[in-house]
């Protein structure tokens, strides 16, 4: 279902892709299955975002994500939730409270340096003063 929301993301198919984050997140509280949650949590935030949301409450919803991402060690979530977050703080304007979050979580990456997601918080860092 993150797959599939994911997907709806990159279409700028907002609406299904909130209806499949419903959805997954149903399933997480009745299942209580929450390898993923993260992830899921960090999409909705995403989703949102794209559909106009209030940039606090994505804010919110990203630093959740990253909240579980912490406390599951699901340290690929957390760092894909904290480039999240970095992105709308860069676009915002706060480019060192954006570079004090991420630098630290890239630096903790020993392998992987090439990953899409390390390639991406790697450029965003290069943004950021």
């Amino acid at each position: 279902l993150a797959l599939l929301a994911d997907a709806h993301l990159r279409a700028n198919q907002t609406n299904e892709g909130l209806s499949v984050i419903a959805e997954a997140e149903d399933l997480i509280e009745s299942s209580g299955e929450t390898r993923w949650q993260a992830e899921t949590v960090r999409l909705r935030g995403a989703l949102m975002h794209r559909a106009g949301a209030d940039k606090d409450d994505v804010q919110t919803i990203y630093q959740r994500a990253i909240e579980i991402g912490l406390g599951q060690k699901a340290h690929w979530l957390q760092l894909r939730a904290a480039i999240s977050l970095g992105q709308l703080w860069r676009d915002q304007g706060q480019l060192v409270k954006a570079r004090e979050l991420l630098s630290p979580l890239y630096t903790s990456f020993t392998e992987g340096l090439d990953t899409p997601d390390l390639r991406k918080i790697r450029t965003l860092l290069s943004e950021l003063p």
